[in-house]
C-alpha cells in the first residue's frame, strides 16, 4: 500500500471500516475533492488480489483516494457517513436502495473499472531497487489499441498529473499485451560510455600495423628504422587521442510491479446491480486466445 502511494502523486490512504458502503465512501471522497477512488482487496498473503478504480470527476487539485477493502475504511468516511445519516433520517427507504445510490449524481461521473491483480512485487522484494522521490512521474502508455483499451488507458492515465517533473527522471509504464496490463516504475539516467565501435576500429588498426611491421622486416634495411619510427609515432598519436564516447541510458527499477486483468467496465460510479455494463468478457472471448479487447 505504501509503495502505491509513492507512485501516485497527491494520494491519501484511508482504511475502510467494516460494513461501510461503497456509495457512502465515494460520496465522502467527492466532497473532500478527490478525483479518483481506488479500492484494494487483500488476499491471504497480505497482497492485493483485486482493484476497483472509480473516476469521481474533475477537481481543482488532482487527488486520489486509496482505500483497503476488508476491515479498513477511514475515519473521514465514517464521519461523513454519520453526517449523512443525521441529514437523511427521514429517508431511510432511499438509503436501503442501492440502485438509487448508484445513480446519484453526487457520487461522480465514472467510469468504474474492476481488475484482477497478480504478480505483485513490492519494492523491498526487487533486487537493486531505488527509492522514488516526490517528483511527478512521466507516464508511458503502450498497447492500448481498441476503443475499450483507449477507455481503460485514459482512466488509468487520469490518476497521474498532466505535467510531469522531468528533473526527477521517473517513469511509470502501463503496457497492455494480450489483455494484460503490466505496470512498471523506473528511474532513468544518462551516462557517457566508451563507444564500442571506435574501440573495435582502433584494435583492428593496431593489428594491421603489427602485420605490416612483420612483413617489412624492420631493422634489416637502412630505411627500416625510419619506417619503424614513423609507425611508432603514429601509434603514439592514436593512443593519445581522446577516446570517442557515446551517451547511453540506464534504467533502475523503483517498484512496485504488478499485472492487471480487466474484469469489467461500467458506466457511472460503483458496480451495483443498476449500473450499466460498458464492457464485459463474453464466453467466446474467454475461450478464444487470438481475440483481444485491449
Amino acid at each position: 500500500m505504501v509503495d502505491l502511494l509513492e507512485v501516485i502523486p497527491n494520494s491519501t490512504f484511508y482504511k475502510r471500516v467494516g460494513g461501510a458502503r461503497l456509495s457512502s465512501i465515494m460520496r465522502a471522497a467527492r466532497k473532500r475533492g478527490f478525483t479518483h477512488s481506488v479500492v484494494l482487496n487483500e488476499g491471504r498473503d497480505a497482497l492485493p488480489d483485486s482493484m476497483l478504480v472509480v473516476h469521481l470527476g474533475a477537481a481543482g487539485i488532482q487527488k486520489v483516494e486509496v482505500g483497503e477493502e476488508g476491515d479498513g475504511g477511514g475515519e473521514a468516511e465514517k464521519e461523513e457517513d454519520d453526517d449523512d445519516g443525521d441529514d437523511d433520517k427521514g429517508s431511510s427507504s432511499e438509503e436501503e436502495n442501492e440502485d438509487e445510490d448508484d445513480n446519484d449524481s453526487s457520487l461522480g461521473t465514472g467510469p468504474t473499472a474492476r481488475f484482477r491483480v497478480t504478480n505483485v512485487r513490492r519494492c523491498r522484494d526487487i533486487r537493486g531497487h531505488g527509492r522514488p522521490t516526490a517528483h511527478n512521474p512521466e507516464l508511458v502508455l503502450r498497447g492500448f489499441g481498441t476503443s475499450t483499451g483507449n477507455r481503460v488507458g485514459r482512466l488509468l492515465a487520469s490518476m497521474f498529473p498532466v505535467e510531469p517533473a522531468f528533473r526527477g527522471r521517473q517513469v511509470a509504464t502501463l503496457h497492455a499485451q494480450r489483455d494484460f496490463i503490466f505496470f512498471r516504475h523506473h528511474r532513468y539516467v544518462f551516462q557517457e560510455k566508451e563507444d564500442g565501435r571506435a574501440r573495435r576500429a582502433a584494435a583492428e588498426l593496431k593489428k594491421k600495423e603489427r602485420r605490416k611491421g612483420k612483413r617489412s622486416g624492420e631493422g634489416k634495411r637502412e630505411g627500416g628504422s625510419a619506417a619503424a619510427v614513423d609507425r611508432a609515432a603514429a601509434s603514439a598519436s592514436a593512443a593519445s587521442a581522446p577516446t570517442p564516447t557515446a551517451v547511453v541510458a540506464r534504467l533502475q527499477e523503483l517498484g512496485p510491479r504488478f499485472t492487471l486483468k480487466l474484469l469489467d467496465l461500467r458506466k457511472g460510479v460503483l458496480c451495483g446491480h443498476g449500473s450499466e455494463k460498458e464492457w464485459a468478457p463474453s464466453r467466446e472471448a474467454r475461450k478464444a486466445r487470438r481475440k483481444f479487447s485491449l
